[in-house]
């Protein structure tokens, strides 16, 4: 019996112990995969020209790794866009807006197709594929230059896509400032520059907004673990920690009354 009671304690203990190691992965975890990202950002700013590190690091920004894409991760992708990929641009239409669009990405990717859907209330939604369909080995990084009559450029922004979220630069233009490619902006405008690991459509929207929609859709459901996407609820971790130690506890009241064999 004794060692029955020595068994079902340190499971509860062990479990109770899982309870804290569990809250500090669902927090801690990302900070810790951020970590790599930073170093490895450190490394491509370094050494924009070093293609296995640019490769490396963009595949360590992909969808599913839990690993936000931060100013400095985005900066590095961009300069090593700039001494390794290709520019495109083009003029496209959001809500009967025209947006100037530009973008960065590896060679031989084939003609860039773009959509843009808004701006609307601080909005909008970004879609850009190659006609071929393939992804861009380093990822693709974009901005566009959109009328400040649709965008506040006193607002921090964030992107996300499919779960993930990154950085968004926005800088505010005045009238009559040329751009690279020698256009003479007519109106104040907003561009707004950031970094796409993976072509898919980007929500840039209001940092305050998208944090609110994350944490009330995080509040709603068991958090989630950055690194295996492993559901825990830690509620059943508690309550069978909980259990485990009410067993022991009867199991010792019984043997004192003369209950238990």
């Amino acid at each position: 019996m004794k060692k029955f009671l020595s068994m079902v304690c340190v499971l509860a203990l062990a479990l109770a112990l899982c309870v804290p190691a569990f809250a500090d992965a669902t927090s801690g975890q990302a900070t810790s995969g951020q970590v790599t990202v930073d170093d490895k950002a450190a490394a491509v700013t370094a050494d924009p020209t070093n293609y296995e590190l640019a490769a490396d690091l963009c595949a360590t920004l992909q969808p599913g790794t839990g690993n936000f894409v931060t100013y400095a991760a985005s900066e590095a992708m961009y300069q090593a866009l700039l001494a390794q990929g290709v520019s495109y641009s083009s003029t496209t239409e959001g809500t009967n807006k025209n947006i100037i669009f530009n973008a960065l990405a590896a060679p031989s990717m084939g003609e860039l197709q773009i959509g843009v859907n808004g701006p609307a209330n601080n909005e909008v939604h970004v879609e850009a594929n190659f006609a071929s369909g393939a992804q861009s080995p380093l990822g693709t990084y974009m901005w566009m230059v959109i009328p400040a009559s649709e965008l506040d450029a006193n607002i921090d922004y964030m992107w996300v896509c499919n779960g993930q979220y990154g950085d968004v630069e926005t800088i505010a233009l005045d009238a009559g400032t040329e751009l690279d490619d020698g256009t003479v902006l007519s109106v104040d405008s907003v561009q707004v520059a950031f970094y796409a690991p993976h072509f898919s459509t980007y929500r840039i929207a209001p940092a305050s907004r998208l944090i609110a929609e994350r944490d009330a859709a995080n509040s709603a459901g068991s958090p989630i673990l950055a690194r295996t996407n492993a559901d825990v609820n830690l509620t059943v971790v508690i309550a069978a920690a909980m259990a485990l130690v009410l067993t022991a506890g009867s199991a010792v009241v019984l043997k004192k009354r003369g209950l238990s064999k």
